[in-house]
């Protein structure tokens, strides 16, 4: 272990930009802030102040495609991290919310319920396995309302007199296309109003597609362009009482596969399927088998994934420190034991459960943990 560099910073991730926010809305907060985006709030005092996150355009992608001249490029103040594992599911509800994973509990795609007994997908609320059209778990659904439900940006800015929305597929005021959540931000920003407006604006690309085609497509790398060709128009007809802070979740990286099912003897040790994240897996072990699976382990997968026991994932603060509260759940969601990927490897494992995505995400390699932040404003 003595090679392993954890690249999450928490003191500079996707939190604290939440927490930036909170600050200048005269908000609680509860983790550090970032100075730089705390210098630009307070000299531009903008009237409306927008999130805008776009879904796996980590900064390593970013640089790849775009040309140090293009717009998002030249606006970009700087790199931080996504939180960890850097996967939507935990990084989306730490800036919703300004807490880190160890405090939201939202660890990943999927997590095990220890109530229940169950791994569960959380956007989905299904058992692991199952689609978003399959009927929701009515006990995950009661669970989830009490203990992964913390209080959000536009709620807690709310109670300030304030104006708040939310742009996304899934959320209060609801788009398909690209140009109609900037039609929708825009509209909402010219209401008149006295009071101040905050913006959380979620897009799920390029995302989406580099799950499918892959981060390095040229479907992938079309999704970019445009979201920099059309951000570049809005910021022309864009106000001096508007910023608008970009960020991602976390990046990309095209995967390979270890099929656990290929490792017989390996699997036989587990308990339950893999959970979390394809490349940061949890594993569950059944009593008895502690010691023949770290040595599977060992003899198969060392080249590529260290492996940590449960402790030291408490110990080592991979989620997080816990400024605000420690989530009721969180411990008994961690199995009882952790894999991370070594250096910029790749490999990522697939379960009993799992899709064969072609690009993926959730490790601790630079393509995964580095994302933007970019700031509009004039």
């Amino acid at each position: 272990m003595d090679n392993f560099k954890f690249k999450i910073n928490y003191d500079e991730c996707i939190t604290n930009v939440a927490c930036s926010v909170l600050k200048y809305f005269n908000c609680d907060y509860y983790h550090k802030t970032i100075d730089s985006l705390d210098k630009i709030l307070s000299e531009k005092r903008p009237k409306n102040v927008v999130i805008m996150l776009f879904d796996g355009l980590g900064s390593r992608i970013l640089d790849t495609v775009l040309d140090k001249d293009s717009f998002l490029i030249k606006h970009k103040i700087k790199e931080i991290t996504s939180v960890f594992p850097s996967t939507t599911a935990a990084s989306t509800t730490s800036v919703q919310t300004g807490l880190n994973p160890v405090e939201h509990g939202w660890l990943g795609w999927s997590n095990y319920i220890q109530p229940i007994d169950t791994i569960i997908q959380y956007f989905w609320d299904v058992e692991k396995g199952k689609t978003f059209k399959d009927k929701k778990n009515e006990e995950f659904l009661k669970i989830k309302e009490k203990y992964f439900s913390p209080k959000r940006l536009v709620d807690i800015i709310k109670e300030k007199d304030c104006d708040t929305y939310e742009i996304s597929p899934y959320g209060e005021y609801k788009y398909k296309e690209l140009d109609e959540m900037l039609n929708l931000l825009k509209e909402k920003i010219e209401i008149k109003s006295d009071k101040k407006k905050f913006f959380y604006v979620y897009n799920p690309e390029p995302d989406s597609t580099m799950h499918m085609k892959g981060c390095d497509s040229q479907k992938a790398k079309d999704k970019i362009l445009e979201r920099n060709k059309k951000l570049e128009e809005f910021y022309e007809n864009m106000d001096k009482d508007t910023m608008i802070i970009i960020v991602a979740d976390h990046g990309h990286l095209n995967v390979d596969f270890f099929k656990i099912r290929d490792y017989p003897d390996f699997e036989a040790c587990l308990d339950k399927d893999i959970y979390i994240e394809c490349r940061c897996p949890m594993f569950k072990i059944l009593k008895g088998k502690e010691k023949e699976f770290k040595e599977k382990f060992e003899s198969y997968f060392s080249e590529y994934f260290y492996l940590f026991s449960k402790e030291e994932v408490i110990e080592k603060h991979f989620f997080g420190d816990v400024k605000y509260k420690e989530n009721e759940l969180f411990r008994n969601s961690l199995g009882d034991f952790f894999a991370i990927n070594k250096n910029n490897n790749n490999k990522a494992f697939f379960g009993e459960n799992d899709y064969p995505f072609v690009s993926a995400h959730g490790g601790n390699s630079d393509n995964e943990v580095y994302i933007p932040l970019i700031i509009l404003n004039k």
